[in-house]
C-alpha cells in the first residue's frame, strides 16, 4: 500500500469533543471515502494537540497547517480546497499571537 500524501491530525480531547470534534471527524471520514481519498489522506484522531480552547483543532502534514474552530460544515471545503487542491482554508487557519498557522 502506498504511503499517504497527507496526514490530518484531529484533536479529540475533552475540550475539542465538547465543541464538536466527533461530528467533524465523522464528516471528514465520510468525505475522504466519498472522494476516493482514503489512501492519499490519512485521518488520525489524536488525544490532544496542546492548543486547548481553540478547537476543534486539526493539523495537516506535511504542510504544517493548523486549523482552529473547525465545524462539520467546513469539511467539504477543507477536503476540496486543501486536501485535494493544496490551498489552505483561510477562514479556519489557526494564527497564534506569535506566528501564523501554528508556527512560533
Amino acid at each position: 500500500m502506498p504511503l499517504p500524501e497527507r496526514h490530518v491530525l484531529l484533536c479529540t480531547s475533552d475540550s475539542c469533543r465538547k465543541r464538536g470534534a466527533r461530528k467533524v471527524c465523522k464528516a471528514l471520514r465520510k468525505a475522504l471515502a466519498e472522494r476516493g481519498l482514503k489512501r492519499r489522506v490519512q485521518l488520525v484522531p489524536v488525544d490532544c494537540l496542546k492548543q486547548c480552547g481553540h478547537g476543534p483543532m486539526a493539523l495537516v502534514y506535511p504542510d504544517a497547517t493548523w486549523y482552529a474552530g473547525l465545524e462539520r460544515d467546513d469539511v467539504p471545503r477543507l477536503v476540496e480546497e486543501h486536501l485535494e487542491g493544496g490551498k489552505p482554508l483561510e477562514a479556519r487557519l489557526y494564527r497564534r499571537a506569535h506566528g501564523k498557522r501554528g508556527e512560533g
